[in-house]
């Protein structure tokens, strides 16, 4: 998938078929999540890709609530 003019994407990828993707540009913000499951590997296992559009509030309470969960899964270590 091409990323559009202007758009700025940083993609992280969890592990060979599954990753997160933000694409972030003047007309706003996008998460996309994607799982991808070949069909050899597991015929029932489901893929998909699904996308939301953030307003800019949403994604500062969003990168908020992914740090105060991180900080608290690091803190019992």
């Amino acid at each position: 998938m091409a990323t559009p003019k202007g758009t700025r994407c940083m993609s992280f990828k969890l592990n060979d078929h599954e990753g997160v993707w933000v694409f972030s540009g003047p007309d706003g913000i996008h998460l996309q999540l994607r799982k991808e499951v070949a069909t050899e590997q597991d015929v029932a296992a489901p893929s998909f890709k699904v996308a939301v559009k953030l307003q800019a509030a949403d994604a500062l309470k969003l990168a908020g609530e992914l740090l105060t969960a991180a900080g608290t899964i690091l803190a019992k270590r």
